[in-house]
């Protein structure tokens, strides 16, 4: 029995509380697809995270009766291009939204971070090109990373993400091939290719849509620029801080 108070139990509990099995649903995640319930799976890996356990150190000494899955099962749930994970994101984030909203009354706002997700050491990942690194001043290869998230300067509730690469096809590895054109995977990999400002004010628009809101947006500086900021104003009717 797991105690009331360990991490694996309280995950469970907030897993429940917002409806996790239905989200996956909606997700287009399912046992029959996965050969187990996904919450399991889920579950599972965000316990790793929780308690500090990295998941390949995992692999080599968990006792044979821990999961009932094995490693196979996390590669295929995790890399299937059908699963919509930007809808599962999108409505965990939503969910906690509802809850935590009518307990405070303090200003909320977008704040839009750029990073950078390094892949120096890695060779085939697809899509993966040249990044400057602002830190470094120095180019790295791996991907432009944008994270959208809502805060009211208590709470802070991650909204959506989107890993952007080169536009120049002979400076970025190629995507996989296979991938059903129609499917989530493929609907990310060519949001991969778009131009910054571009997905920054598309992230805006489905956090808003998605029933998050915001009177402003705040950013970096290297966002700030003229018409970046009219677009941000004109298209989803927050005001700019950077």
């Amino acid at each position: 029995m797991i105690p009331q108070n360990h991490p694996d139990s309280r995950l469970s509990q907030f897993l429940a509380t917002i409806g996790f099995a239905r989200i996956l649903r909606a997700a287009g995640i399912h046992r029959a697809a996965v050969g187990i319930a996904p919450r399991i799976v889920v579950q599972f890996l965000l316990g790793l995270i929780f308690t500090q356990r990295n998941f390949w150190r995992w692999l080599e000494t968990r006792p044979s009766d821990e999961v009932p899955f094995g490693k196979d099962v996390v590669y295929r749930f995790l890399n299937d291009p059908r699963w919509n994970w930007r809808r599962v994101l999108s409505h965990v984030a939503r969910e906690v939204y509802r809850h935590v909203r009518p307990l405070s009354q303090h200003v909320a706002v977008f704040a839009l971070d750029d990073s950078l997700y390094d892949r120096s050491r890695s060779k085939g990942v697809e899509l993966m090109g040249p990044v400057f690194d602002h830190a470094a001043q120095r180019m790295r290869r791996g991907f432009r990373w944008l994270v959208l998230v809502w805060t009211d300067g208590h709470t802070i509730i991650p909204s959506d993400f989107a890993l952007l690469t080169t536009q120049k096809a002979d400076q970025r590895q190629p995507a996989h091939a296979g991938i059903p054109p129609e499917s989530p995977g493929a609907a990310r990999r060519r949001e991969a290719l778009l131009p910054a400002p571009t997905v920054a004010v598309e992230l805006i628009q489905q956090a808003l849509k998605n029933g998050l809101h915001a009177a402003y947006v705040v950013c970096d500086r290297w966002f700030t620029t003229p018409t970046l900021i009219r677009r941000i104003e004109d298209e989803t009717g927050c005001e700019v801080i950077g």
